[in-house]
């Protein structure tokens, strides 16, 4: 589903990610962790190729992201749903509008886009909030509008960039049962994060990034390393 192999990606003389390979399997619900700085962002950025690498290959659901001309991008965004910390959301627009604009710019047809809107709203829980703007929403709110935004296409894989970054506690939770859920339903999901009791809950596959390098890939751990905990998503 996800091949980096290789990769390395610089900006002038900082080096973002040296030497990167790794893989991700259709289905996997993948956490990338690590300090401010170690790269987990600039690898989200390759995937749905706000970046290009500096070396080596990027291929996303059988796509050479590395080769990709421009105007075959919006091919890939299809494929690929992401979630920001800072929701990115237009705050001209309603709830509703927000949803409707991501399908509206990949040329979804108009009733399509009518009955498609209402249904990720629904998954969300934010069906009451259609007419709403962002600015009378929660923090929790908009991230979940941002997650409806993600999923609208029914994309085959979910980026999360520290998603849970400006939440509470409870709001954070919500999120990640959201994540989990499309994974559920087929969905690979890659997240990156601090959120080290999330991570350690969860107790998915944890791969670590320092100084642009992997430095651990853990099928099933923590945050830290492989801790063992009786806490679950959804307890």
């Amino acid at each position: 589903m996800i091949v980096l192999s290789h990769v390395s990606k610089s900006y002038g003389d900082i080096c973002a990610l040296d030497d990167v390979t790794v893989s991700v399997s259709k289905g996997e619900f993948v956490f990338l962790v690590g300090p401010s700085g170690a790269g987990k962002s600039t690898m989200l950025q390759l995937l749905y190729r706000e970046e290009v690498p500096t070396e080596g290959s990027v291929v996303v659901d059988n796509l050479n992201v590395t080769r990709m001309s421009r105007r075959h991008v919006p091919m890939l965004r299809r494929k690929v749903g992401v979630v920001f910390q800072d929701f990115k959301l237009l705050d001209s627009k309603t709830v509703y509008e927000n949803v409707a604009f991501v399908l509206q710019v990949t040329g979804a047809p108009a009733p399509f886009i009518k009955r498609r809107v209402p249904q990720v709203l629904n998954l969300v829980g934010l069906s009451d909030k259609e007419k709403s703007y962002p600015e009378q929403l929660s923090g929790g709110e908009q991230q979940r509008v941002s997650m409806a935004r993600a999923i609208a296409n029914s994309p085959r894989i979910i980026l999360a960039d520290e998603p849970t970054g400006n939440l509470d506690r409870d709001s954070s939770w919500k999120i990640m049962r959201l994540l989990a859920e499309f994974n559920r339903r087929g969905a690979t999901v890659l997240v990156a994060t601090h959120d080290w009791p999330i991570v350690d809950a969860m107790q998915k596959r944890v791969v670590e990034i320092e100084q642009g390098k992997i430095v651990r890939d853990d099928a099933q751990g923590g945050y830290s390393g492989s801790v063992s905990s009786d806490r679950a998503i959804g307890r």
